[in-house]
This record gives C-alpha cells, sequence and structure tokens, in this order.
C-alpha cells in the first residue's frame, strides 16, 4: 500500500514525509496514526488502540501551543474533529481504569478542542458543517466529567454538567437514552419525600446550580446509607440512570510471571481459550502444564 495523502492549511502532507512544512506540529503522523488504528478496529474493540491514543495525547501536551495553534487554522477544521474522537476513546479508558487525574487532563483539552469548533462552525466559510459531532461529543465528554466529580465528590460542579447534560439529551431528542434525565426524576423524588425544605421546581432547568447539588448530595447521602440499610433504594438510585463504569479497560497480567501490561491489548491471549494473556510463547509453555486442564474445559 503506498503513502496516504493528508491535507491540511499547509499543503498536503504525505504519511512518508520525515519533516513537516511549516505551521503544522512535528509529530502530525501520530494524530493520523490514532486515526487509522481506531478506524481499524470496532467499536467495541477501539480501546486497543489506547498505545497510540495516549502517545499522540502525550504529544499534544508537550507540544499543546504548537497543537492549538494549528487547530485554530479553520482549514484543519476537520483535524481537529477527528481528534475529539481519539480523545472521547482515551478517556473513557481511563475513566474504565479510575484515573481521574488523567481522564481529568484528556477532558480539558477536548474541551479545549470543542471551543475551537464551536468558532469553526459559525465561520460562513468552514469547511464541514460538524454541529451534529459538536452535540453528540459535548454529551459525551460531559457524560465522563459527571462520573469523574461523581466519583470525587465534586456535586457543586456536578450540578452544572447534570443540568447542561438533560438540556443536551432533549436537543440530540434521545429517548431511549435518557439516563440523566430519568436520573434527576429520581433524584428529585427522593429529596421531594425525605427532606421537609421545598424546591422552587422539580425541573432542573429552572433550579439554580446550588439548587441542583442540593438535590444531588443529599440522593448520594441517602444511597450510601440504603446499600446498607435498605438495599432496594440504594439499587433504585444506581439503576436510576447512570450507567456504571467500564470495566473492561483494566490492565491484564500475564498468567505466568504476573506482569502486567502497559496499555490495552499489550499481552497476547491464549489462541484456545482467550481467558488468559501471556507476554511472550515463552510464559505461554513454561504455564501450558498449569493452565492445560482449565483451558481444555473453557474451551469446550
Amino acid at each position: 500500500m503506498g503513502p496516504t495523502l493528508i491535507r491540511t492549511h499547509a499543503g498536503t502532507i504525505s504519511t512518508d514525509d520525515k519533516q513537516m512544512p511549516l505551521g503544522v506540529p512535528s509529530n502530525f503522523l501520530y494524530l493520523q496514526a490514532a486515526l487509522n488504528q481506531f478506524a481499524k478496529l470496532k467499536e467495541d474493540k477501539r480501546h486497543f488502540g489506547e498505545v497510540f491514543y495516549s502517545t499522540l495525547f502525550k504529544d499534544f501536551m508537550t507540544n499543546k501551543a504548537e497543537w492549538l495553534h494549528f487547530f485554530r487554522n479553520l482549514q484543519n477544521q476537520g483535524h481537529a474533529g477527528d481528534s475529539t474522537l481519539i480523545l472521547r476513546e482515551l478517556s473513557c479508558i481511563y475513566e474504565g481504569r479510575k484515573l481521574w487525574e488523567e481522564c481529568e487532563a484528556v477532558l480539558d483539552f477536548q474541551d479545549e478542542l470543542l471551543n475551537i469548533l464551536r468558532k469553526h462552525n459559525l465561520s460562513p466559510n468552514k469547511l464541514y458543517d460538524l454541529s451534529d459531532l459538536i452535540s453528540n461529543k459535548e454529551y459525551q465528554l460531559l457524560s465522563n466529567r459527571y462520573t469523574l466529580n461523581n466519583e470525587l465528590g465534586r456535586y457543586k460542579e456536578n450540578a452544572y454538567v447534570l443540568k447542561e447534560l438533560v438540556r443536551l439529551e432533549k436537543k440530540l431528542l434521545m429517548p431511549d437514552e435518557q439516563h440523566d434525565s430519568k436520573l434527576w426524576n429520581t433524584s428529585v423524588k427522593i429529596y421531594k419525600y425525605t427532606v421537609s425544605d421545598r424546591l422552587p421546581s422539580e425541573r432542573i432547568d429552572q433550579l439554580s446550580v446550588d439548587d441542583v447539588a442540593k438535590v444531588l448530595l443529599h440522593a448520594r447521602k441517602l444511597t450510601d446509607r440504603a446499600r446498607l440499610t435498605c438495599p432496594k433504594i440504594g439499587k433504585l438510585i444506581d439503576e436510576a440512570g447512570r450507567k456504571p463504569i467500564d470495566t473492561k479497560m483494566d490492565l491484564l497480567k500475564c498468567d505466568y510471571c504476573s506482569k502486567e501490561e502497559t496499555f490495552l491489548g499489550e499481552l497476547k491471549k491464549c489462541f484456545k481459550c482467550k481467558k488468559v494473556v501471556y507476554c511472550n510463547k515463552d510464559c505461554q509453555k513454561k504455564a501450558w502444564s498449569r493452565h492445560k486442564k482449565a483451558c481444555v474445559k473453557i474451551s469446550k
């Protein structure tokens, strides 16, 4: 296969080029490598491109001014949009691993990109109409941020986030996936029946950030108590709308030497049972006498 040609404001770039033209980030081809991996993998397997996504993001952070200057050029609108796809995948990986500091850094940079895309989208000279992509990525980013804030006890910050999530659910017409509207409706009902203090309204769009934060904090405290004293109420709140954190992002360990992989998919699965992983063929051979019986049972 020949080299891929990529259009930028500085002209056409080839994946065979060793040096980037003036105004294009020196490691611009990291973006192309991450996109190739993203496109190659099926939707439910895209997290296995982690090593490419994290390499790109590290360069975003190391050369942030250079990348942002590049993305602010209207002719690079598509590259900024493509980058949000990669960052969304990486934020989900870090969320699944509960690496909150890393997750927040990705979300913050993605937020900067979305602000750039919003400005591009208002221009009469824009190359593409990215309205749908911007709204969807904004919703996904806020969803990740809600989980992060909830885990870190940032209820005041989450009040604003939840107000925006509910607004976007209505804007995006998501009748079958109104997780956040369901979460709010359940939380405000629990508040109504367990607290004497009256709210000005039960509609989240008619409440202040302080009132929404008050409801969320009360719901969290009640949930924590309910898990111990009344599991049914705890389960009701847990299932009210938010999806659980995706644990398939956990790094695996070699079944022989217990070495942990540094990125998803680094260690290779047993060809037969697909349930355990190994560093290499040497580890697999050494583990075979112990793994053989379990492998046969699983593969049957």
